[in-house]
């Protein structure tokens, strides 16, 4: 078979993959407007898990309110974002993906503060 190394299991740090495929992180948009995790980003990443990745790398994740790019991107700038994060981490490894996260901040080219609120 051509690319057996890919089946085999990987290691990244201490981290062990089960294969050597790895999701890499795209913008889905599927945040809310208010920068949680919604139930349709966890079903969308749920299902990428369930396809067999061995690491999925969640998308741009921002570190602040005023720092994001898109509209809906998802945040971790509020302890109540946490809960949604544990379910949508949950999700992935229940399918036995590990999940790694983009943390980000868009600097000049943030989304203008007239569409955040």
């Amino acid at each position: 078979m051509k690319f057996e190394k890919l089946f085999e299991p990987g290691k990244i740090g201490s981290t062990e993959l089960s294969n050597r495929f790895v999701m890499p992180p795209m913008g889905t948009n599927l945040g809310s407007s208010e920068g949680y995790v919604t139930d349709g980003m966890v079903e969308y990443y749920r299902r990428r898990a369930a396809g067999g990745f061995g690491l999925i790398i969640i998308e741009v994740c921002a570190i602040d309110k005023k720092g994001r790019a898109i509209t809906n991107q998802t945040g971790l700038w509020d302890d109540d974002q946490i809960p949604k994060y544990k379910e949508l981490i949950y999700a992935i490894h229940n399918e036995g993906s590990k999940v790694f996260i983009q943390l980000h901040h868009a600097g000049r080219q943030t989304v203008p503060v007239q569409f955040l609120d």
